[in-house]
């Protein structure tokens, strides 16, 4: 390619084809942008320089047009002149005067050549080279520092401050918002990567423009520290909040939440009151909240027919900061609930004469501390038991008010042991379940069989996570057992050695420190009550001590006995006497039972009967027992 077919930019060195382009035309560069005017082809200059200088001289002009024309195709010379074929001489003229007009031209050429290639090399050819294919025009971007003669003025190269600016003001005179934002999108990127000066909006404000045009601008929201909210509050789900508002509304949902939870609990113990079993709690809440009146600063709440206070409990809490009554009756709901289910399920039903969770409601009231239940009971209630080391109490209903919808009360106050308040309310609690399983009013009578199965039944494992056991050993009264367990054998040795407590042998008095089953077996309510009473009022003989022990710790050791089954294996196999001792309790709570019923039960028939299973009973306490009571032994499922 020649270099007559080819031109360059002005500005950046650029070459391109100069194709079809005529001479003036006005393209741009796509280099640099800047506007470049199409120069003239070297060999037209040259050849329309030697023709007026030749026209001038009166001579035809050089053979060199000629050929630079036909070079390019036979073009005619500019001015629509065709080529001379020759010079003609003048006459008079030298020889050397004829080789002038060559010489000029033939300097001029050379002059023009020089002049071309100081251009080319002056003008940036050591850029590459680019071409468009003929026709076509570069690229374009404005350069006003080149300009010809009659031309249009050139562009100038914008700052990114009038780009910023320009961007703004297109922005605010789009008509929609979809260009608004394409326009402030293209202000945000100048003002996110170059320096504007002084004035100029910040990206934060660009954002906030954005944001006006399209709320839901994800990039501007983030940007400007929104989060989208993901909560449950209808007025503001779906939509963009600072963080002070997302605390503010997660606050204020709350609020709500609780305020409809407290309306729904509200509904929903409306309704409960308005249902059979509702409105016999209602009769004993009643009762109640009439009974603590009087007590000062004494209030109570009622809970029942909820899922952790199933029927027929109406848990009665007394109203307190701390501990707070809801959470104090959903601690205490599900052990209880736990213990009736399981009793119940214990138990055939020809052992149980009246099981209806519907028929009674079973009131339980809590106080926060014991000195809570003392003011209770100096306002009224002064033939309550005193607390002692107690948690709780079990008594029954004598008013008249309550007696058809309740048979009794358990009292409990919190503040003990953890161990020791469960054992103690699960024991009440066994009392509350048996007088409410049986036939009549009345609390079934037979000391042993009542104490014994209230701890039998209160000793416990587990929590209310975990769930609850029971029927576990009973540590507690070990002492005692092993106590009596000692003297009995001590006093078989005696027998056999023909010594007993007649003979005035101190040891063989000090040896009969025991109840023999035969003997515990048989003490009747009054018995057991006058001893009772005695030792509460400090009165006590070492009969009376003996007796109350006895009655406790043997009373839930005979139990416990007859799940587990004989110690030898003449008397038979584990569990023999599970469905005897059932039989007693359906006695118990039909009031029928007495001590040589529960012989026949055990098959029992003579002394020497009551001997082998005295013998034995004793072999399990001191052997069986202590290794269920110290671990040594896992205690079997009971039935």
């Amino acid at each position: 390619m020649s270099e007559t077919d080819t031109f360059s930019c002005s500005s950046c060195g650029t070459k391109f084809r100069r194709g079809s382009l005529a001479q003036g035309a006005r393209v741009k560069c796509r280099n640099c942008g800047t506007t470049i005017t199409v120069p003239p082809d070297e060999f037209e200059a040259l050849e329309e320089v030697l023709e007026t200088h030749a026209e001038a001289a009166g001579e035809a002009a050089p053979a060199a047009r000629s050929s630079a024309a036909r070079a390019r195709g036979g073009k005619a010379g500019r001015g629509g002149r065709t080529a001379r074929s020759g010079n003609a001489a003048r006459p008079g003229q030298s020889e050397r005067d004829k080789k002038a007009p060559v010489m000029l031209f033939a300097s001029l050429g050379a002059m023009a050549l020089i002049a071309g290639g100081i251009w080319f090399f002056t003008s940036g050819n050591s850029k590459p080279t680019n071409s468009t294919s003929t026709g076509e025009q570069s690229s374009t971007v404005t350069d006003a520092s080149k300009q010809t003669s009659g031309d249009k003025p050139a562009e100038k190269t914008k700052t990114p401050r009038e780009r910023f600016d320009e961007a703004l003001r297109a922005a605010e005179a789009s008509g929609d918002s979809a260009t608004k934002v394409e326009h402030l999108r293209d202000a945000l990127a100048l003002a996110e990567s170059a320096s504007l000066g002084d004035g100029a909006s910040s990206p934060e404000k660009i954002h906030e423009l954005i944001v006006a045009a399209d709320p839901d601008n994800k990039e501007s929201r983030l940007a400007l520290g929104y989060k989208l909210y993901g909560g449950k509050h209808p007025d503001y789900a779906g939509k963009w909040v600072t963080d002070a508002d997302y605390t503010r509304i997660t606050t204020e949902w709350q609020k709500l939440e609780r305020e409809r939870e407290l309306k729904e609990a509200a509904a929903a113990d409306a309704a409960r009151w308005e249902t059979p079993f509702g409105k016999k709690a209602k009769r004993v809440a009643d009762y109640y909240r009439n009974d603590v009146k009087d007590v000062p600063g004494l209030d109570l709440r009622f809970y029942f027919a909820t899922e952790k206070i199933p029927h027929p409990y109406l848990l009665m809490v007394e109203e307190a900061q701390s501990p707070d009554p809801t959470a104090t009756a959903e601690l205490i709901g599900p052990g209880l609930s736990a213990l009736r289910k399981q009793f119940r399920a214990a138990y055939a039903d020809e052992t149980l004469p009246s099981w209806d969770d519907a028929e009674f409601v079973v009131p339980v009231m809590v106080f926060k501390d014991q000195k809570s239940y003392e003011n209770y009971r100096d306002h009224g209630h002064k033939f309550f038991p005193s607390t002692g080391l107690a948690a709780a109490f079990y008594t029954s209903s004598v008013d008249e008010g309550i007696a058809d919808f309740c048979r009794g009360t358990l009292y409990v106050w919190q503040g003990a042991s953890e161990s020791q308040f469960y054992h103690e309310l699960f024991h009440e609690a066994t009392h509350q379940i048996m007088h409410n399983a049986a036939q009549l009013p009345r609390m079934p009578p037979t000391p042993w069989l009542q104490e014994g199965i209230a701890e039998f039944w209160g000793a416990y494992e587990g929590n209310q996570y975990s769930g609850y056991k029971f029927r576990r050993a009973l540590k507690g009264r070990q002492g005692t057992i092993s106590s009596a367990t000692d003297a009995y054998f001590a006093w078989k040795a005696q027998q056999k050695e023909g010594k007993g407590a007649e003979d005035g042998d101190a040891n063989a008095k000090n040896a009969k420190t025991f109840l023999t089953p035969k003997e515990f077996l048989g003490i009747d309510q009054i018995r057991f009550a006058r001893a009772k009473n005695a030792i509460e009022n400090e009165k006590a003989t070492p009969e009376d001590q003996l007796i109350v022990s006895t009655v406790y710790a043997l009373g839930w050791a005979w139990i416990f006995y007859s799940h587990v089954g004989p110690s030898k294996a003449s008397l038979g196999e584990p569990g023999k006497w599970t469905k005897a001792f059932e039989d007693v309790l359906g006695l118990e709570l039909r009031y029928r039972y007495n001590r040589d019923r529960l012989a026949e039960a055990y098959d029992i028939k003579s002394d020497e009967d009551w001997d082998k299973i005295t013998d034995d009973f004793f072999l399990f306490c001191a052997r069986k027992l202590r290794r269920y009571m110290s671990g040594d032994l896992d205690i079997p499922e009971m039935k």
